[in-house]
């Protein structure tokens, strides 16, 4: 790879070639593009093979101030020292390598992590550590999605025939107490339904062909990933987009969509490829300081880098959200503390946890210091990847509520004219005013009262 220039989403399209006026611009532009070659036909599950193993993939962190100079040093040192794979993450200072183990020595340096000097030598976690800028060191680890199999599928075209789909989750979050009303309306304090605002999901990519998403909506490879395109072959990826900007299932339905396929079949993924697109997602607001772009990742498992890197992509202006995890999840996301999760524990991103439509924390969500707010999460009814052009279905999961707050994010930004200055403690601040606790949690909602919200 090139040792200074991100990598393009894919061959035939790169919005970092693109002249960067506004974001929402060259997205728009992407969106109308994509849409003229898109095929509405079902996507087929596949039984896609797992990503490729990460053992002795480690990401480095670097320091804020290491520039292009310093961080071109730091490539040609992983080179030398045979180094392979290489991915420079520069809007992030962080870089990822595969390295080949050195003779045992004794313990690396205290910014070299328990976990990378697990998978590496030590005189090989000692030498990376030791690079100059070089902050930490960390092991890559396969994350995976949030959310189980849908739990009911439906045609939308039928549903609507018979009674109209009900989304519980746009219901919630426009109402300070229960019961619930059966408006699911919140134009009325957020007029332009998102429009301008750029949301990137990170997942197994989008069944473009959905009508929840129509022209607004963009699929692609994670930049420097396996992945041929960024078809969802998985489903997950379709539902948690669908939550955010799906056109009746949609928090922010006038938002634009870039999905980013991070995540394969089986809904895992390596987690060099999550901090790739938050990479993206952060040079994409280097270009234009005014853009509003808001990134979410309905991820868990991945490792302390991945952390690092939602913590940047958010100072970098990224309003990112993530989901806390679920208490199902692998290692260290079984204990049920969000504050133990990847990327669930960064304190710049705004870390959503699950609510059940009683308003009680979901019984499989994480909790703990680290969850900001919390969202529906259970039941919710979204886009359904393998029933086109507008099945739907719903699942569960933290998943689910982690897309409902990325949209409320949208919504928010679209109504200011100096959006794309507020950071992620704007937003958040501004979805908790005057919000219902609910299950420990401040509600993230769209609060009716327009003036209390502004």
């Amino acid at each position: 790879m090139h040792a200074v220039a991100p990598a393009p989403l894919n061959p035939t399209f790169d919005v970092m070639a693109t002249s960067p006026r506004r974001v929402a611009v060259v997205a728009a532009a992407a969106v109308a593009t994509a849409a003229s070659a898109l095929v509405a036909v079902a996507a087929s599950h596949t039984d896609a093979a797992p990503p490729p193993p990460v053992t002795g993939v480690q990401v480095l962190s670097l320091a804020t101030d290491c520039g292009a100079v310093c961080q071109a040093t730091v490539v040609a040192a992983l080179q030398s020292g045979g180094c392979g794979d290489l991915r420079l993450f520069g809007a992030l200072r962080m870089v990822a390598a595969r390295c080949p183990l050195k003779d045992s020595s004794p313990a690396p340096p205290a910014s070299v992590r328990a976990a990378a000097y697990s998978t590496a030598s030590a005189k090989t976690a000692a030498w990376m550590g030791a690079l100059p800028g070089v902050t930490a060191v960390d092991a890559d680890a396969v994350g995976h999605g949030d959310a189980p199999a849908p739990t009911a599928t439906m045609a939308t075209a039928a549903a609507q025939r018979s009674s109209p789909p009900y989304f519980w989750h746009r219901d919630r979050v426009n109402q300070h107490d229960l019961p619930l009303d059966g408006v699911v309306n919140s134009t009325a304090c957020y007029p332009a339904r998102g429009a301008g605002v750029l949301v990137l999901v990170a997942d197994t990519g989008i069944a473009t062909g959905h009508t929840e998403f129509g022209s607004r909506a963009i699929a692609m490879p994670g930049p420097g990933s396996p992945y041929s395109s960024g078809n969802d072959d998985n489903g997950h990826g379709t539902h948690t987009a669908g939550i955010a900007c799906g056109a009746t299932a949609g928090v922010a339905p006038g938002a634009t969509l870039m999905a980013v396929k991070i995540l394969d079949g089986h809904d895992t993924g390596a987690g060099a490829d999550l901090i790739a697109a938050l990479d993206y997602a952060a040079t994409l607001k280097a270009l234009d300081a005014a853009a509003k772009i808001v990134f979410s990742a309905s991820v868990q498992g991945f490792g302390p880098a991945s952390t690092t890197a939602a913590d940047r992509a958010a100072a970098a202006g990224v309003i990112v959200v993530v989901s806390a995890g679920n208490r199902e999840g692998v290692g260290a996301d079984a204990a049920g503390d969000a504050c133990a999760a990847h990327p669930a524990a960064a304190r710049r991103a705004i870390t959503v946890a699950a609510a059940d439509s009683a308003d009680a924390l979901s019984g499989d969500s994480d909790a703990g210091p680290c969850v900001d707010v919390i969202a529906p999460g259970v039941h919710v009814l979204s886009a359904d990847a393998f029933w086109l052009p507008g099945g739907l279905a719903r699942r569960s999961g933290t998943s689910m509520a982690a897309p409902v707050v990325a949209g409320l994010a949208a919504l928010v930004l679209a109504e200011e004219s100096e959006g794309g200055n507020m950071t992620g403690a704007d937003v958040l601040a501004r979805l908790t005013a005057g919000a219902p606790t609910v299950g420990g949690f401040p509600l993230a909602w769209a609060n009716p009262d327009c003036k209390c919200a502004r």
